[in-house]
């Protein structure tokens, strides 16, 4: 397995440079999800990540990050469906009902008045 830098910076004599005065960096000639795997796929990142997890010092959000990738991520979404998985179906009713007040007072009981 050979190291991140000779993954990043491989030795190819036959590439010509820009201009003479600044050399063109093997970085550039990559896309950045080539340039991520290389990183990645490194023995620097792996002793990092190993390290970090032995040490106890490497965040928690990179290790959630691990075993989703190991163990599968939870589901983002979850969809709930009805019977014989069709939409779900719900039935609101709704009743106005009118009280009038006077058949629950006494009928010594006299409603208050109100003027304005």
């Amino acid at each position: 397995m050979s190291s991140l830098y000779d993954q990043l910076h491989p030795s190819s004599p036959a590439l010509p440079s820009s201009s003479p005065t600044q050399p063109s960096s093997p970085c550039d000639e990559i896309d950045a999800r080539a340039f991520c795997l290389r990183v990645l796929q490194s023995p620097e990142f792996r002793a990092y990540i190993t390290n970090g997890i032995v040490l106890g010092d490497l965040p928690a959000a990179v290790i959630c990050r691990l075993m989703d990738y190991a163990w599968g991520a939870s589901p983002k979404r979850v969809e709930v469906v009805g019977r014989d998985g069709g939409p779900i179906e719900t039935v609101s009713r709704i009743e106005r009902v009118i009280i009038d007040a006077r058949d629950k007072l006494d009928k010594s009981d006299e409603l208050p008045v109100t003027t304005h």
